[in-house]
């Protein structure tokens, strides 16, 4: 026998009336394994010899595939591969969890993954696209490729059909600029949010928010980007004082919000609107916490809490491609 090979099986009758099988198998090393089972009926024993036998092929509880999975069934062990590599990030396998649920296996769930050719990849690409839209048509493309690369990683297909179907054009890029005016009604707007006091929910810091909103606006940073400063990202003794974007805000269902360092940081020159912000949130926060001296210096600014609001504040700031407008300050 080879390696992962089940040699004869053997089917013996019970006097209790159940159906016993005996085998014998190799793992992936090449270990012996004695395998030995007993059901109902005989397609329930095969099966559950079966079963037996890939769990010591996969060395762990997991589904393997075989000519009969479907794009289901191989999408789960798709997805058990990518949490177990520990390679992915977690808000990475929530969007491919999201892709396959949603989209993927109300669409086409049921197909087996053997049949899946060009053609009728082609086919369901342009249904999600009519359907549902043009970004989810991209994803699912994508998502259709690595399932079928893990077809070809278990044996099941020897070649992606998805690399031979028909490219998905680009979505049309959106480019928006605020100018001073627009700028100025947002921190109107900003100050007047929930004034009245009569809403549910935490107290407004209408402070906080405007001051995030000019470092986005002097820095051209994203608001996640923003909210993951610390003190020692920030050089206020530089001329001109200067900001390394290091990092950003991510949320999860399983690890909730975090901070989520940069690769790689991007340094950035203050404009003096942005730096006097600055100057005015750090000194709110050493205010409210009762602190005289500097504190240590890769202490986080303390402006998560405006991620409860951050839906007013999805804007990138001003493009970089564009001139900033004056600010106001």
């Amino acid at each position: 026998m080879r390696a992962g090979e089940v040699g004869t099986i053997r089917i013996v009758a019970l006097a209790n009336g159940q159906v016993q099988a005996h085998a014998r198998m190799r793992d992936e090393v090449g270990m012996p394994h004695r395998l030995k089972v007993a059901r109902a009926t005989e397609t329930d024993v095969r099966r559950a010899l079966e079963e037996q036998a890939n769990l010591i092929r996969n060395g762990r509880a997991a589904q393997s595939l075989n000519a009969y999975s479907t794009i289901a069934e191989a999408a789960a062990v798709f997805l058990d591969d990518k949490r177990r590599s520990e390679t992915v990030e977690v808000s990475t396998i929530e969007t491919y969890e999201f892709s396959v649920n949603n989209v993927i296996i109300p669409e086409c769930g049921n197909l087996l993954l053997t049949d899946l050719t060009v053609l009728r990849c082609n086919r369901i690409l342009q249904h999600i696209r009519d359907t549902k839209s043009l970004s989810a048509a991209r994803k699912a493309r994508s998502m259709f490729s690595q399932i079928c690369a893990t077809g070809i990683e278990h044996g099941v297909l020897t070649f992606n059909p998805v690399r031979d179907a028909r490219s998905l054009p680009l979505p049309p890029k959106k480019e928006s600029a605020l100018n001073a005016g627009q700028l100025e009604t947002v921190r109107e707007r900003m100050r007047s949010w929930r004034a009245n006091g009569y809403q549910h929910g935490p107290r407004p810091n209408a402070r906080l928010l405007e001051n995030a909103m000019w470092i986005m606006v002097g820095t051209s940073a994203r608001i996640g980007e923003v909210l993951a400063l610390r003190r020692c990202d920030v050089d206020v003794t530089a001329n001109p004082p200067t900001v390394l974007i290091a990092g950003t805000i991510t949320q999860t269902c399983t690890e909730g919000l975090r901070r989520k360092p940069s690769a790689y940081g991007q340094e950035t020159a203050l404009d003096p609107c942005a730096s006097s912000r600055y100057r005015l949130q750090r000194s709110a926060i050493m205010e409210a916490a009762g602190e005289h001296e500097p504190s240590p210096p890769c202490r986080g600014l303390g402006i998560k809490a405006v991620t409860r609001c951050s839906s007013m504040t999805r804007s990138r700031g001003w493009p970089r491609k564009h001139q900033r407008p004056p600010s106001p300050c």
